[in-house]
């Protein structure tokens, strides 16, 4: 049995190709899936093994014992189905769907030597994303076309997925603009465009969820904000108070002029804003099926099927079986829709009280850990807030975490964050400070 060894011991060779490694593979994710199939196994091995022989001084009880309920959880949810309804029960119970989120385990361990590191994990990613109009989509055409009312996705699945991306991207670049510009004053030359772009693309994706996400994630932030200012837990510098009260004024104005257009029109969808006003008043019965309406009808579906198995649910295809075993649904909507188009929902229906607990847990333990570490970098907890808001927000509307798109978002926003907390401040240099603070 190999004898297990500290984080100091880690050759430096090991380090570099695990890194390099962790950093192709989150470049790959997105555009170059057949390379991602490739990597990730050898990077999921290769640092499992790696924390295994050199990582005694780093906390891995908790993230092995999630990884571990992640696997028990949907294996327990399948057993208990596949006796009690074999007919509905799959023949496998399909374990990677809760457990492939936590390959960012393995790829914060790559992470965890330099805070450089993570900042360069996390901007491949965004630079991927960014990337996608010229990549999969058409360009500025579909750009254009966007902010003149057609809706639009860079054939990143749909819509939807499209600005679950290009939203969290645009939490970290309002979040991180003074850290870039303490860093490179240069890097705004690539940072205002990059705003415009994902501002573009979110109007232009016309997602409602996410235009409700970003004004929670903006009101949660802010009273965040104000609350340490009143506690004097943080100080920040009038300039950047000033600077970024003139931006949101001018981006306001701009977007006015600009964008206002199209999200009224999209807003204005007289047979979703009925049917939100049906459910509110509590009246489920004819439900039309147009957008919000199909939604409502499978949510009703899936209530009645949480009734059933509350505990543990209906395992890994939870969601489609809620749906097709809801006869009363019509047909098409029975044959037609595999997911309930809200996380929440999806969690409960698939793997009961347990599973919704188990993701709770999960999501708290790993903001907990990440405040906790990151008190003197607070432009960091910000961004970990912001990011879950919104994620927590749009996710009403999708089952993202049931999706590869919410996958990846996912590992490599915790990647990040878990890389943070194993983060030794020994390694790290004042290149690396946050300007917000001082």
């Amino acid at each position: 049995m190999l004898k297990r060894l500290t984080t100091d011991n880690e050759p430096q060779w090991l380090r570099l190709l695990g890194l390099a490694l962790a950093l192709l593979l989150i470049a790959s994710k997105i555009h170059m899936q057949s390379l991602e199939r490739v990597l990730e196994p050898i990077v999921v091995l290769l640092g499992f093994f790696s924390m295994y022989r050199y990582g005694s001084d780093i906390k891995l009880k908790i993230p092995m014992l999630l990884l571990a309920a992640s696997i028990l959880i949907p294996l327990l949810s399948w057993t208990l189905v596949h006796f009690a309804e074999p007919d509905w029960a799959r023949p496998s119970p399909q374990l990677e769907k809760l457990a492939r989120l936590f390959v960012f385990i393995p790829l914060a361990w790559w992470l965890k030597n330099s805070s450089r590191h993570i900042f360069i994990f996390w901007g491949l990613a965004a630079l991927t994303v960014l990337a996608s109009p010229w990549i999969s989509g058409h360009g500025l055409a579909e750009i254009e076309r966007g902010l003149n009312g057609a809706r639009i996705g860079f054939n990143l699945r749909n819509a939807q997925h499209t600005s679950l991306f290009f939203g969290l991207v645009l939490v970290g670049l309002v979040v991180f603009a003074p850290r870039l510009f303490k860093w490179q004053k240069l890097t705004m030359l690539l940072w205002l465009p990059a705003l415009a772009l994902t501002i573009s693309a979110i109007i232009g994706a016309q997602t409602r969820a996410s235009w409700l996400a970003l004004v929670a994630t903006a009101l949660v932030c802010a009273l965040v904000f104000v609350w340490s200012l009143a506690k004097g837990k943080m100080q920040i510098q009038k300039r950047w108070l000033a600077l970024g009260a003139f931006a949101i004024i001018t981006i306001g104005i701009t977007l006015q002029h600009t964008a206002w257009p199209v999200v009224k029109n999209r807003l204005a969808n007289s047979g979703d804003n009925k049917v939100a006003l049906q459910i509110l008043s509590g009246e489920f019965d004819n439900i039309p099926y147009n957008s919000w309406g199909v939604r409502a009808n499978t949510w009703i579906g899936a209530a009645q099927h949480i009734a059933e198995r509350p505990l543990t649910g209906w395992g890994g295809t939870g969601q489609s079986i809620s749906i097709r075993r809801s006869a009363w649904l019509p047909e098409y909507i029975r044959n037609g829709f595999g997911h309930l188009h809200n996380i929440y929902l999806a969690l409960l229906v698939n793997y009961g009280i347990i599973g919704f607990g188990f993701y709770l847990v999960w999501v708290g333990w790993i903001l907990k850990s990440l405040l906790n570490a990151t008190r003197q970098q607070p432009d960091i907890g910000y961004f970990a807030i912001g990011t879950f808001t919104f994620w927590s927000v749009i996710s009403l509307a999708e089952s993202y975490l049931f999706f590869w798109t919410g996958v990846f978002c996912i590992q490599t926003l915790f990647a990040g964050f878990l890389a943070f907390t194993w983060l030794n401040p020994a390694r790290e240099d004042n290149t690396c400070t946050n300007p917000v603070s001082g």
